[in-house]
């Protein structure tokens, strides 16, 4: 039997998500198939499905999370609470080195502060988590206070759309964000929003949930779940 024999595509459920891949036919090795696209070892090269949806990926491992938030820069559609918090938490990781542990090595122990908010402790962060004020040592500042404020500026789109798209998720409005940062004392009233369940309903808020019939529907186009569980 003679010309190349071709496998059906097969799909693998990993903990990232389902990856597809289409096998090339038998022969010499090629760098890219037919459509130019790269291969490597014959199978298609092709992200993780948590990568790519456009829903909320509920269960979301921290890199996913921290991946998602950052490729993501849109106020459209929806997060989930793993996406939402794995990156706060890690934006607050990044704030607690730079402005209180770093200082504190360097004896800088004047008017140490951590603010936060429903944005991470950037720029934006008007609650306080911290605050500490030894008027023996030296004022706060140097090289870590520096490259915090590179940090926040850089972060700062994508905490905002990401916070966004969590409330759309809970099913809220945009505009709860746009009060934080108006009104400081809305942040405690944000944060709590950002806490809430996942809500079917949210789907109102992705940009083309009409087009796609049943998409309201829990588990349908658009999202991505876990095999057990989810938040």
């Amino acid at each position: 039997m003679q010309g190349a024999v071709r496998r059906s595509p097969s799909t693998e459920r990993s903990a990232l998500g389902s990856v597809e891949w289409a096998t090339a036919p038998t022969g010499p090795p090629h760098d890219h198939d037919g459509h130019g696209r790269p291969t490597r070892g014959g199978a298609r090269i092709r992200l993780p499905d948590s990568l790519t949806v456009t829903g909320p990926v509920l269960g979301a491992r921290p890199w996913i999370a921290c991946a998602r938030a950052v490729t993501r820069l849109t106020t459209t559609g929806r997060a989930s609470r793993s996406e939402f918090w794995w990156t706060w938490l890690l934006q607050t990781v990044v704030a607690a080195v730079l402005l209180l542990a770093v200082p504190l090595l360097q004896g800088r122990t004047r008017d140490l502060q951590l603010p936060s908010g429903p944005f991470g402790p950037g720029l934006l962060g008007t609650v306080p988590l911290f605050s500490w004020n030894d008027t023996s040592g030296a004022p706060a500042g140097g090289a870590s206070v520096v490259i915090w404020t590179v940090w926040s500026l850089l972060t700062l789109a994508p905490m905002v759309a990401l916070a966004i798209r969590r409330l759309h998720d809970a099913d809220h409005s945009a505009w709860w964000a746009l009060g934080a940062v108006l009104v400081p004392v809305l942040s405690f009233v944000v944060l709590v929003l950002l806490a809430q369940r996942s809500k079917p309903v949210g789907v109102r808020f992705d940009r083309a949930h009409l087009d796609r019939p049943g998409a309201d529907r829990p588990g349908a186009e658009g999202a991505l779940a876990p095999s057990e569980g989810g938040r």
